[in-house]
């Protein structure tokens, strides 16, 4: 008994340690269930605010942006390597019209390659024929090297070889292309990247408005302008003479125009799609075209857009006003054409002449937030800067600077030639070539402002900015229409005055009436020169010393070391002991000199004193002596010479026509110069000519943005 009441004892012990267990189960699952509900709480919160993201993008119609640098990158590698083997949907595919194979070709050895060789055809003036026997006829030539893009795009799926630098492949497998590094530079047909924009001489007698930039006789300086990976001149159709293929832009050989499909890297109708092979693809045996216009079913929902919008479904580049243009390339179109009427796409350098054609490169297809695929293409334009003048590096101001007295006879920058007589002049000088800054930058500046049928200048507001910078000078001059100088020279030498020492931005609207007129003044920028500041005190005070100079200026030779900023004072021109052994001109300032001139008595300083203390009265070594009568003679011997003086009983070379400036107590250059007495010359056989000329240079000019000073804000 006493067991058995051991084990009904034992019962409600095991009974009461599982109390509670099933409500700790079910309270765990309620929380899993809790956790599982914030879980998908928050995941279709997440989704719900993603959906509304999405949504509102899809209403966005701008196009997204693309960073520049990509692009650019792009473009670059193409340009200087050329387009990856894979990118055959790129219009320089190839490589033969990259930098890289104009330089090395296909052997690796620079500018020995052969290039293609064109002749004017003698039965078709002004039709271009391959003649690379060079016997002018074009007999027996494959003409196929006239179709210069090589792109599989422009070819029907044809790939004329396979390395993208160095091509090795032919349209004509009995003939290899030539190797493209030839030796020169030229906007031809081995240089395609290369663009020009300079003038030609015209001597047709004919006039045309606003067709030339200078008129001398009967001839005329054309501007000409050849884009980069565009050949005007190559499009042209049998006539007599040859005529220019208007349509250039859709000609693919149907109609009477010959096909332009391989002599354009424009997107062109005849283009074809290509995959990565550059096997055309095709669509019922029939290649499928890279581009579409608008009249093609499908265009609108396609969402295309420049340049292939013209209502008229023409590839031509479009008007302002979206219609489609003439195609018009200046005087490449035709006799008689504006030259600056030029009918392309974009304009690389914002002069307002559209100087480039768009290029397709491939670019991988961007989706816009509107869900549409878009391709960037892109315009491109090189210029040799071998043809070109560094402003930097080029030109100096030693002519004749001076403001006071400006009129139509003294004109800015003019020589004086005697007491009344100017001669035009360049404030550039050139003398003996011993620094880059005697290149005379301004001979490039042939702008004719009296030319009265190139209205270009005179209406220009550049033109007229210029007219009022000279009105400050010499209030005759007219500003409407502008007169920014009544010659070649003079608006030469004010716009190289102004390149160098900065400009002022006039508010045209109150210039005319505003007096003075430097309160009319709204910006002052700096020029190569910098130092704004006295680009300011010289709009105030007028004088030369005011102007800004290179390096760090001072006013007054009195303080020549701060303004010796390249260490150059002793080459030949020295304050102190330094002399020449000839009389080298390191300013530049060539033929022209300055010398003093007798007073009114007309004796070198004061007449009838000992001004330099020398034992000798009124001789020439006191001229232009501090408190002297003497004026500056502004005028002198025409050309340079060399002559014999006699002192005493020896013979002295002496030199006439070289730079000449006595200031305080130095003197010219003379070589044994005898006083008015005739007395031997007891100073130094031969003295500087300026004793300051080689402070304030061009030379020390310094290129560095962190020296450069700030625009002054009138």
């Amino acid at each position: 008994m006493k067991h058995l009441c051991s084990q009904i004892a034992l019962a409600p012990i095991r009974a009461s340690a599982r109390r509670g267990s099933t409500i700790l189960i079910v309270v765990v699952l309620m929380a899993m269930l809790a956790f599982l509900g914030v879980v998908f709480y928050t995941f279709s919160a997440q989704e719900y605010a993603n959906a509304l993201t999405f949504s509102q993008q899809a209403k966005v119609t701008k196009a997204v942006s693309v960073e520049p640098d990509a692009l650019f990158d792009f473009a670059l590698q193409q340009i200087i390597l050329g387009p990856d083997d894979t990118n055959t949907q790129s219009i320089l595919w190839g490589g033969r019209h990259s930098l890289l194979a104009n330089m090395y070709g296909r052997d690796g050895i620079p500018f020995n390659g052969e290039g293609v060789n064109l002749a004017s055809s003698t039965g078709t003036p002004g039709q271009p024929i391959v003649d690379m026997n060079y016997d002018g006829s074009g007999s027996g030539e494959n003409n196929n090297l006239l179709n210069f893009v090589d792109s599989p795009v422009a070819n029907s799926g044809i790939k004329w070889g396979s390395n993208s630098i160095y091509l090795s492949g032919s349209r004509n497998p009995a003939t290899n292309l030539p190797d493209p590094d030839v030796n020169y530079n030229s906007p031809d047909i081995n240089n395609l990247f290369m663009s020009y924009d300079g003038v030609a001489v015209d001597a047709s007698g004919i006039d045309f408005d606003q067709s030339f930039i200078e008129f001398d006789g009967s001839f005329r300086k054309r501007r000409i302008i050849v884009p980069s990976y565009f050949r005007p001149q190559y499009l042209r159709m049998p006539g007599s003479p040859a005529q220019f293929i208007p349509d250039w832009y859709s000609s693919d050989g149907t109609g009477a125009n010959p096909a332009t499909t391989a002599k354009v890297f424009r997107p062109h109708p005849g283009h074809v799609c290509v995959d990565g092979s550059g096997s055309a693809i095709l669509l019922s045996g029939t290649p499928v075209r890279r581009y579409v216009n608008a009249l093609e079913p499908g265009y609108q929902s396609l969402g295309l857009r420049r340049p292939f919008t013209s209502s008229s479904g023409s590839f031509a580049p479009q008007n302002p006003d979206g219609s489609a243009s003439n195609g018009t390339v200046g005087l490449w179109s035709g006799a008689g054409t504006d030259p600056l009427d030029i009918d392309l796409d974009v304009d690389t350098d914002g002069d307002g002449i559209l100087d480039a054609i768009l290029m397709d490169l491939g670019y991988p297809p961007i989706r816009r937030g509107n869900g549409k695929l878009v391709v960037p293409l892109f315009a491109i334009s090189i210029r040799d800067l071998n043809g070109l003048l560094n402003v930097n590096a080029t030109g100096n101001l030693s002519g004749h600077l001076d403001t006071s007295g400006i009129s139509a006879t003294h004109q800015l920058g003019y020589r004086k030639t005697g007491p009344s007589t100017y001669v035009p002049d360049s404030l550039s000088k050139s003398n003996q070539g011993l620094s880059t800054y005697e290149i005379n930058i301004q001979r490039a500046l042939t702008a004719d402002p009296t030319d009265p049928l190139d209205p270009s200048i005179a209406n220009s507001a550049i033109g007229q900015q210029l007219a009022y910078f000279l009105k400050l000078f010499d209030p005759s001059i007219t500003t409407s229409p502008a007169q920014p100088g009544r010659s070649v020279s003079e608006l030469a030498n004010l716009e190289w005055l102004l390149l160098n020492i900065g400009r002022a931005q006039f508010h045209l609207q109150s210039a005319s009436a505003a007096s003075p007129l430097t309160n009319a003044i709204n910006v002052l920028y700096p020029g190569r020169f910098g130092e704004v500041s006295r680009m300011l005190n010289f709009l105030t005070t007028f004088l030369i010393v005011d102007l800004p100079g290179a390096g760090v200026t001072v006013t007054s030779p009195v303080l020549p070391t701060p303004s010796d900023d390249d260490g150059n004072a002793n080459d030949g021109e020295s304050l102190f002991a330094t002399r020449w052994v000839h009389p080298l001109d390191f300013l530049g300032s060539g033929q022209q000199f300055q010398r003093f001139e007798h007073g009114a008595d007309g004796q070198p300083g004061v007449a009838s004193v000992d001004d330099d203390s020398n034992g000798v009265v009124d001789d020439f070594s006191e001229e232009g002596w501090a408190g002297s009568d003497d004026i500056p003679a502004l005028y002198g011997p025409y050309g340079k010479s060399r002559e014999l003086l006699r002192n005493g009983a020896n013979l002295w070379p002496a030199y006439s026509g070289f730079h000449s400036y006595n200031l305080s107590t130095t003197g010219g250059v003379r070589w044994g110069e005898t006083d008015t007495t005739g007395a031997t010359y007891s100073g130094q056989l031969m003295r500087d000519s300026c004793w300051y000329s080689l402070l304030d240079d061009p030379t020390e000019s310094i290129i560095d943005p962190t020296l450069m000073s700030p625009n002054y804000s009138a």
